[in-house]
């Protein structure tokens, strides 16, 4: 092989190798390190892009090779081939990959091959063209995954001001046409997941995972959202638990968890109590907690304010937990609930999840014993924090949510399937880990299952999905344009992603209706206006609304 022809296989090489290494960080950065490290969803989705850049980018190489010329329509044939493939081959693995990154990095891998196959000799001409193409696929890969701050430069603004409108797609129901509309990349990313949304007059109160705050304001038509950013942070120590032994790798499951508004109120004059339930972390110890943070202000001061907020503790959970538990080291905080409703004046309901405390991942039994907070529902005085325990057995309390009848549900995630539906009553122990209907992964029983203690009345759920939906929020349509979904409860789904519509029939659930929206569901919300609004894993806002019967591209 001739000094040419190496020099060009190198310049392939190196070519790509930019490209791709340039596409691994804005990945990093908008998913949220290093979580598409750990083979996630999202990793899934990147290395299955990859793997269509990288065969693309296989036969100009080949071709350089052999020194035989290489047509451009070829390139073009190939590429879109390739990518094509692998869209619809992740997409019967049940993986979707957003058009949204897979147009783009098509595009990009059909010009990069092209513009590198002309690259013979180091000229000006050749590699200012090349820079210039590399500083277009660092703009446009940065905007799309919603990176920031290359969302901010003006190349990424003029795209956005070119794609203001949502993402939209129209979801054909038993009983409705409903159109999902998702706001891509309004709110920056968060390297922890969770958070959630609060309903206050006209708007919408935003916690993200990490502790931000942010005011929402959703057009009548669901069209437009406006988002405020508010200089407002939970008093979550995510700093100080990122320098713990495990931090680095589990920070995404440090967060906040849900943020509440007991009888909220957006009149300027008035006074508001935000809640908040979150992580916390104590270095002194080695051990962390759940809290409830309280701030008691006027609404207009808590949105236009400085820090600080003067948050206090109003609750915490008990005893501090370890990492480490006897020879192993591990932190659950996925399986933290943190979801809170107001039952009565001055009284909230808190979910508190297990965190592994299982008997077959940590030890002692959370949910079963006395001792514990975890893996029960704490009723808590908001104005003098005195608590107790409500209702005990429990894995991870996802959704909470009280209904004009005054009944409480609650939606949980068992281990592998299980996931349950459960009408709340007081003082009753819902069994977990002595009863549930999944398993241990990788197998096809629950090790932990036994017959209760004699006079023990365990609760089964009323409703359950096997395999696991990864079922989070709760709500209930009441009101607004859904009037054949009125007293029905819509439940939200991480993995399933999709909202279940669970039909009620004197108070039992009847069926349950999966409507897919194609996103991870962290927290729904019904507005004032009777619309549906969602809050998703990625950091996405979405919106349900009711479309014309007549409307086209149902699922």
């Amino acid at each position: 092989m001739d000094m040419s022809s190496r020099r060009r296989i190198t310049g392939l090489l190196a070519g790509h190798l930019a490209a791709l290494g340039t596409f691994a960080v804005l990945a990093g950065v908008a998913w949220g390190l290093p979580a598409w490290l750990l083979l996630r969803y999202e990793g899934t989705q990147w290395i299955i892009l990859c793997l269509a850049y990288l065969a693309t980018a296989m036969l100009p190489l080949a071709f350089t090779w052999k020194r035989i010329s290489c047509p451009a329509l070829l390139v073009v044939f190939l590429a879109g081939c390739f990518f094509a493939g692998a869209w619809y081959g992740a997409m019967f693995v049940d993986i979707e990959i957003p058009l949204g990154h897979l147009v783009p990095l098509g595009i990009l891998a059909i010009g990069l091959n092209l513009l590198l196959l002309r690259v013979n000799q180091p000229e000006r001409g050749e590699l200012l063209r090349l820079a210039v193409f590399a500083l277009a696929f660092v703009f446009v890969s940065g905007a799309l995954l919603g990176v920031s701050p290359l969302r901010h430069s003006a190349p990424a603004l003029a795209l956005y001001r070119h794609l203001e409108q949502p993402v939209s797609r129209v979801v054909n129901t038993a009983l409705h046409n409903v159109q999902v509309n998702i706001f891509r990349a309004r709110i920056p990313p968060s390297s922890s997941k969770g958070g959630g949304l609060a309903v206050t007059g006209d708007d919408l109160l935003l916690l993200t995972g990490d502790g931000k705050f942010y005011l929402l304001n959703l057009s009548a038509d669901s069209e437009q959202l406006e988002v405020q950013t508010l200089d407002r942070q939970a008093p979550i120590n995510r700093g100080e638990f990122l320098e713990s032994p495990l931090g680095p790798e589990n920070i995404e499951d440090f967060r906040a968890l849900a943020v509440f508004l007991p009888h909220a109120s957006s009149a300027a004059d008035s006074q508001q109590q935000i809640l908040v339930s979150h992580h916390y972390w104590y270095p002194e110890k080695s051990c962390y907690v759940v809290r409830v943070s309280s701030v008691h202000m006027p609404w207009q001061e808590f949105l236009t304010g400085n820090e600080p907020s003067g948050w206090k503790t109003l609750y915490e959970t008990s005893p501090c937990l370890p990492l480490k538990v006897g020879t192993d080291e591990f932190f659950a905080g996925n399986q933290s609930g943190g979801q809170m409703i107001q039952t009565g004046p001055g009284t909230i309901l808190l979910t508190v999840g297990d965190h592994g405390f299982d008997g077959v991942f940590g030890h002692p039994v959370a949910a079963q014993d006395p001792d514990y907070s975890y893996g029960k529902i704490i009723e808590i005085d908001i104005n003098s924090g005195a608590n107790q325990v409500f209702t005990l057995g429990h894995r991870n309390p996802q959704g909470l949510f009280q209904d004009r009848q005054g009944r409480v549900w609650e939606t949980e995630h068992g281990p592998k399937g299980g996931d349950e539906l459960n009408l709340i009553n007081e003082g009753n122990n819902y069994g977990w880990p002595m009863a549930t209907l999944g398993a241990k992964y990788f197998h096809f029983s629950w090790p932990g299952l036994k017959s209760p203690e004699p006079g023990t009345e365990l609760v089964p759920p009323l409703f359950a999905w096997t395999p696991s939906i990864a079922v989070t929020a709760l709500t209930q349509i009441e009101g607004g344009e859904f009037s054949r979904w009125q007293g029905d409860l819509m439940a939200a789904s991480l993995m399933a992603r999709s909202l279940h519509r669970i039909h009620l029939v004197d108070g039992r659930p009847m069926m349950a209706e999966p409507i897919p929206t194609r996103e991870r569901l962290r927290d729904i919300v019904r507005d004032d206006s009777g619309r549906l609004v969602l809050w998703t894993d990625r950091g996405d806002v979405g919106v349900l609304k009711r479309a014309p019967e007549t409307a086209e591209d149902p699922e």
